[in-house]
């Protein structure tokens, strides 16, 4: 086995006096899991938790993250006082007269849960569907807490009146 000539090797290593122990239990241990364990049941055991893993501890990490994120935009906006009229740019304005054009109304009636009919003016392309979903999408995203400041410093707007007039003021 490939590991055993390392473990030899290691074993001849000179160590300083006081981490010498440590390196030998070291290397004890891991004499001991290679000679004792059984891989091919901790393989089966990796591909049996690995659902699990996925479905619960990947999105609790994903949510620590974000809200990381959100902690630390917070502390940062706290301590460096920005001004929303120097961080702004000049595509603000761009995209504010391009949003502005397309106007939802009703939008606060929408459910959270359940179904809901939506009357809309097609256009010339179909794709103007997707600006009716990111409506909702950006709607229902800065209704949550802690989203609204991810938003506002990746600079994704509703694209509402109000709020162009407020970004073009």
């Amino acid at each position: 086995m490939w590991v055993e000539p390392l473990i030899q090797q290691l074993q001849k290593m000179s160590w300083p006096a006081w981490l010498q122990p440590y390196v030998e239990v070291l290397l004890l241990w891991i004499s001991w899991a290679i000679d004792y364990v059984d891989w091919d049941y901790m393989e089966y055991l990796a591909w049996l938790f690995l659902p699990i893993f996925v479905a619960f501890v990947l999105p609790i990490f994903l949510l620590f993250f974000i809200y990381g994120c959100v902690i630390f935009l917070h502390i940062y906006g706290l301590r460096h006082r920005i001004r929303e009229a120097y961080a702004s740019s000049l595509w603000d304005g761009a995209i504010a007269a391009f949003m502005n054009g397309y106007e939802m109304r009703g939008i606060e009636n929408v459910p959270d849960e359940g179904p809901a009919l939506f009357l809309y003016y097609h256009g010339t392309l179909p794709v103007d569907v997707y600006y009716v979903i990111v409506q909702l999408i950006l709607v229902g995203m800065l209704r949550s807490s802690g989203w609204g400041m991810i938003c506002k410093v990746f600079c994704i707007t509703p694209g509402t009146v109000e709020d162009c007039i407020a970004r073009l003021k």
